[in-house]
């Protein structure tokens, strides 16, 4: 077992190695041989208060920024910043004093000393959350109704799936691969689509690649244990397993709501809270099918439903409270790794009984699964 551990991370290793070739040095090596300035600022987060508006930007190229001019609108506007220059891989606060209105488009204008502009645009501003009774009244409501309580209703079918047969049985293990196979492609475009807007020292992409990896070893290493104490219970170890999977994944979750409420969409943040409910209905039918036929104790249903569930709240607050494009773009990979990982799991339960693997109940299954997951993602388009 050691020995598979072990190289699970040769591969891994491996792998980041080979992905900091092809994803990083091309980059590193334009850089280098470029005469001009390249562009380096890029907008990590906008606060909207009343009467204010405040813009953190990073600087990601190699010698210090000094921001001249902001322009809103197309007029320039005063400003202050805590930082008169900008150094490498640091942020900075813009602050101005502006009569900004609710739902008015807001385009922002940022001129560089050395000649960079940088633009962003609010298609409709609101005020940004602030801690304090009112936000956690409006996110815990929230956060439960799109995690915790589907998660739960989808395991109500627990009874069920026991009294079922082995073919019933295999039908929704397949049905869990199609699941997470869907919820992996959909986390994984999202997550590169979001690692792009990094500043290019951070290396987006091989941050995803190499989070993900390690997330995979890690949770690998963490069942394989937790097996070996549990007696070999394959079927408990995935559920678990499966849980934090899917709780990794309604963080992710979590920061998409809270990112699109930030930037002022507030219907989009609803539709997607709606969506991911729908999807984490199969989700909590996912875990019921994994964990087998033994009996499970109450224990297990509150703390699965938990550990898959709540992760969406606290997704919710971190997005809403200290957003971070690149504390984002770590969370999402992952959960992409831990997802990779349960994948392994569960198709490791499905092919141990022996049967033929491309059987009409277990392909069925399978397409069933992405079948559920592509017409609920309607809700979330």
């Amino acid at each position: 077992m050691k020995k598979v551990t072990v190289g699970a991370l040769l591969v891994g290793g491996l792998t980041l190695v080979l992905a900091g070739i092809v994803l990083y040095l091309p980059k590193w090596m334009s850089h280098k041989t470029g005469d001009s300035v390249a562009q380096s600022l890029s907008v990590e987060r906008v606060v909207l208060k009343p009467g204010r508006i405040v813009v953190t930007v990073r600087n990601g190229g190699s010698v210090p920024v000094n921001i001249a001019q902001v322009a809103i609108n197309g007029a320039y506007w005063q400003f202050s910043s805590d930082r008169l220059e900008i150094r490498r891989l640091q942020t900075a606060d813009i602050d101005l004093y502006y009569p900004w209105i609710r739902g008015e488009p807001l385009e922002l204008k940022l001129v560089s000393a050395d000649g960079q502009t940088l633009v962003h645009t609010l298609n409709f501003p609101v005020e940004t959350p602030h801690p304090g009774r009112d936000l956690f009244k409006r996110y815990v409501p929230l956060g439960l109704g799109m995690g915790v309580l589907p998660v739960a209703a989808g395991m109500l079918l627990r009874p069920v799936l026991r009294r079922s047969g082995h073919k019933t049985s295999e039908f929704f293990l397949a049905f869990t691969i199609g699941v997470l196979l869907a919820i992996g492609v959909e986390s994984s475009f999202d997550t590169f689509e979001l690692s792009a807007e990094l500043v290019a020292p951070l290396a987006g992409r091989l941050l995803v690649v190499s989070v993900s990896v390690i997330s995979f070893a890690a949770i690998y290493e963490w069942a394989r244990r937790m097996g070996s104490k549990r007696g070999e219970d394959r079927a408990l170890v995935a559920a678990w397993a499966l849980a934090v999977a899917i709780g990794l994944h309604n963080l992710g979750e979590g920061l998409a709501v809270a990112g699109a409420e930030a930037a002022g969409v507030l219907a989009v943040g609803g539709l997607l809270a709606l969506g991911f409910a729908v999807h984490n209905v199969s989700e909590g039918v996912a875990i019921a099918a994994v964990a087998g036929k033994k009996s499970r104790s109450i224990f297990f249903y509150q703390w699965a439903a938990a550990i898959a569930g709540l992760p969406a709240l606290g997704g919710l607050l971190i997005g809403s409270l200290t957003p971070s494009k690149p504390i984002s773009v770590a969370l999402l990979a992952v959960g992409l790794g831990a997802i990779a990982e349960v994948v392994a799991e569960v198709w490791g339960l499905l092919t141990s009984g022996g049967g033929a693997v491309l059987a009409p109940h277990i392909t069925g299954g399978l397409g069933t699964g992405l079948a559920f997951m592509y017409f609920t993602s309607i809700f979330v388009a």
